[in-house]
Order: C-alpha cells, then structure tokens, then sequence
C-alpha cells in the first residue's frame, strides 16, 4: 500500500533549529530513503491543481488550508498504517 506523507514547515522555524537539531530530523528522512520505502519525494518545485469546476487550473507552490507551507512530501511503500 502507498502513502503519502506530508511535511509541513515554515523555512525560518527550520532555521532556527540547532543543527542537531535539523540532524535529528534529516536522520529521519535518510530512514525512509536507505530502507527503500520512499518511492517518491519533491523538495523545491510544488505544483497545486484544483479542478474543482471539472476544468484543471495549476498554481505555482503547495497550497492547503494550513497556516504552514508545505516543505516537502514523499510517498512510501508500507504493508499498513503502522509501518508507515
């Protein structure tokens, strides 16, 4: 099964990480990567497309109904919800 996973961040709470700090997530993303679950991942182009009239309109950037940008996504390969 697939999922699709969501980062959500704002660049200047990233820089205000210590670098361990940004370490201790990065290791996390290498965990997916080296264990051959990420079957996909985008880190600086986002497109958005709605359709929401049946006619597609693309926008430049991720766009959610949340109050942080979208920093990343990645969809992995995992038997159910508790692995992924």
């Amino acid at each position: 099964m697939k999922y699709l996973v969501l980062a959500f961040g704002a660049e200047e709470d990233w820089k205000a990480l210590s670098e361990s700090e940004q370490g201790a997530l990065l290791a996390q993303d290498e965990v997916l990567r080296n264990g051959g679950a990420l079957v996909a991942a985008v880190e600086t182009a986002v497109t958005t497309v709605r359709a929401w009239d049946g006619t597609p309109a693309a926008t430049d950037g991720a766009f959610t109904d949340s109050r942080l940008p979208l920093a990343g996504f990645g969809v992995i390969d995992a038997a159910n919800l508790n692995e992924a």
